[in-house]
């Protein structure tokens, strides 16, 4: 855990930043959001025993975080089904009601221009 931290820090430095995209980069994957192509996922969520004993679906630490924007795997299903499956984008005229909103698809969101963006989250400010 103290090592992630330590990274996520360094990753401030523009220089470290640049080596470290660079590090990852290739053709494997391809982030919807930012665009960015790796060759792998970062590690993402939390590392708890009771997820692995009690076989939580989507928890656990697990490689599905983009190495340049941070979005993290649910975020870009959602963002894709949301795009290319509902085509909610053509329709910018409607409303969208974002429970638990994630940061990332939450910006892209809010930047996508619909005529209201309603988010809701028990423990977010606003």
């Amino acid at each position: 855990m103290k090592i992630r931290s330590l990274v996520r820090f360094a990753l401030r430095n523009p220089l470290l930043r640049r080596a470290h995209l660079r590090l990852h980069a290739g053709e494997a994957f391809e982030c919807p959001f930012c665009g960015y192509r790796s060759k792998d996922w970062a590690s993402i969520g939390l590392d708890f025993p009771v997820l692995r004993e009690k076989q939580v679906v989507g928890a656990g630490l697990r490689e599905g975080g983009c190495h340049s924007c941070g979005s993290s795997d649910r975020e870009r299903l959602v963002w894709v089904v949301i795009k290319d499956e509902l085509r909610m984008l053509e329709r910018l005229g409607s409303s969208i009601l974002h429970v638990a909103p994630e940061q990332v698809l939450s910006e892209r969101l809010l930047a996508a221009g619909f005529e209201r963006y309603v988010c809701g989250d028990l423990y977010t400010e606003g």
